[in-house]
């Protein structure tokens, strides 16, 4: 609760007080509370309106939704990783993307597991890298046959997984 009020409280998230009221109103409910009484709260010197304040829940669902978007991220270092490479290649910062693209690249490595989530965060960041040495190219090959093997390796782990899946079910 504390962390999706900050997320409320930044501007760059939420440019609406009205849905940090909300939030703040929706904490304090009880079976009594009417969404009249919400909205009073919120507007006090306004009539209730229905239709401002189903906007205004449909923006503080909007802004929950993002938290959560945003706390996954948080929860997951690799991918905010791969992020920053793609954001860095998109504005031509190369040396940032490279250095990024490095660690992320020594992370997976040393995690021990192979597991289909890993390949497919390998195949990524080697587009990545290969949409990389496009615009800049540098000394030797390109990449494809990190693409296409971390690709083929990602295809066949979920391909036997569902496959799998799929057998345990016709048991049933």
């Amino acid at each position: 609760q504390i962390r999706f009020k900050k997320f409320l409280q930044s501007p760059y998230f939420n440019h609406s007080k009205d849905v940090l009221g909300l939030y703040d109103q929706l904490r304090t409910l009880n079976n009594s509370t009417t969404k009249t009484d919400i909205y009073k709260k919120i507007y006090p010197n306004k009539a209730f309106d229905n239709l401002q304040f189903n906007l205004l829940l449909n923006w503080f669902s909007e802004r929950l939704e993002q938290f959560l978007a945003v706390e996954e991220l948080r929860n997951d270092p690799h991918s905010e990783q791969l992020l920053r490479c793609c954001a860095f290649r998109k504005r031509g910062l190369a040396r940032h993307f490279e250095h990024n693209a490095q660690l992320l690249h020594q992370r997976l490595l040393d995690a021990p597991q192979r597991d289909a989530d890993y390949w497919l965060l390998e195949y990524r960041l080697q587009k990545e890298r290969f949409a990389h040495w496009i615009v800049a190219p540098q000394d030797g090959k390109p990449n494809l046959g990190e693409v296409t093997e971390a690709l083929t390796n990602f295809y066949l782990l979920e391909n036997i997984k569902w496959s799998g899946t799929a057998r345990s079910l016709e048991t049933l």
